[in-house]
């Protein structure tokens, strides 16, 4: 079995920001997903979904994170700006949605709800969006004190919780709520990337990521890429990949996406607005020819009845290990 080198594993490899140009941005859809006319939790919103940014040549997905002020589509009104939101939750949110964008119109209302609480955006008029404001503008959250996968109970004047569009509820967003936000508590936490001997391993502090998915690149041993595929992860974080099945000196080379910090717009008395961030991380290990073992016997004879001695000499490249060691697999 070929021994493998470990070459390279390396951390966040860069932020990818959209657009960041002299000019404004624009918002060319919105609402592109979700829906139009919405109650959340008591308080009546224009829709809730997800945007398109226009800035130059470049167009990505875009949630608000304020509630208090209505969003512009005039041109180049929106600029980047410092962001004012701290918040893993919502950047790894705001990372999920670019990787699935398009979504359905249940999870795209989900997601904007869900970046509301994130965001701790206000009503207009003071006031969390997430509030029971039959109790005591008591806070409410995805799961407490009302699991909104629940379900819900029906919304009322008694019980202003959760997503309604004219007489009816938005039962399946609302459980989309639940879920994405169970979902992003999964992966919060800092994401580590490497290669353990047979395969990439992905994890979020100490938790393995499923289903997620790794692009494989193979790199001759004169440097030309010679191939690329994509392994997703198991339950356990792992996506395989055999080295017996490329010829020695390759390097096979592993990244992923991983949730980056999110970016703010805003323009003059214009409803903010977030774009995801992506931070890629690459790991690397390089085949090595299989080891060349050289043995040498020789025998004495006695006039006892103990059987002959033999010696062995072993020499494995690179690196060499003592005769009693076996390369790993």
């Amino acid at each position: 079995m070929r021994r493998l080198v470990l070459a390279l594993v390396t951390g966040v490899a860069g932020i990818v920001s959209f657009g960041l140009r002299a000019h404004g941005a624009t918002i060319t859809a919105e609402y592109a997903e979700g829906y139009r006319d919405v109650v959340i939790n008591g308080y009546g919103v224009r829709g809730l979904g997800t945007f398109r940014l226009t800035d130059g040549d470049t167009t990505t997905v875009a949630l608000c994170v304020e509630a208090h002020v209505q969003h512009s589509v005039g041109t180049d009104v929106y600029s980047p700006v410092p962001n004012t939101i701290a918040s893993a939750e919502l950047d790894v949110l705001l990372w999920w949605v670019g990787r699935h964008t398009p979504l359905d119109g249940d999870t795209a209302a989900a997601a904007a709800a869900l970046a509301w609480y994130f965001a701790g955006a206000q009503r207009n008029g003071g006031g969390d969006v997430w509030a029971d404001t039959t109790l005591g503008w008591g806070p409410l959250t995805p799961v407490e004190p009302y699991p909104w996968d629940g379900p819900l109970g029906r919304y009322s004047l008694s019980f202003p919780v959760g997503l309604r569009t004219g007489i009816s509820d938005l039962d399946a967003a609302e459980a989309k709520v639940a879920a994405l936000h169970r979902g992003v508590q999964t992966m919060r936490e800092p994401w580590q990337f490497g290669w353990d001997g047979a395969a990439f391993v992905v994890s979020s502090g100490d938790r393995p990521l499923a289903g997620q998915p790794v692009r494989v690149t193979l790199v001759g041993a004169d440097g030309a890429e010679v191939g690329q595929t994509t392994v997703r992860t198991d339950d356990a974080g792992r996506a395989a990949f055999d080295l017996d099945r490329v010829p020695p000196g390759t390097t096979v080379r592993g990244a992923i996406d991983s949730p980056g910090e999110h970016r703010e717009w805003a323009g003059p008395g214009v409803q903010r607005l977030a774009t995801p961030g992506v931070a890629w991380l690459t790991a690397a290990a390089t085949a090595l020819p299989p080891p060349t073992t050289t043995t040498s016997t020789t025998s004495s004879t006695t006039t006892t009845t103990e059987p002959p001695t033999t010696t062995t000499t072993t020499t494995t490249r690179p690196p060499t290990p003592t005769p009693t060691s076996t390369p790993p697999p």
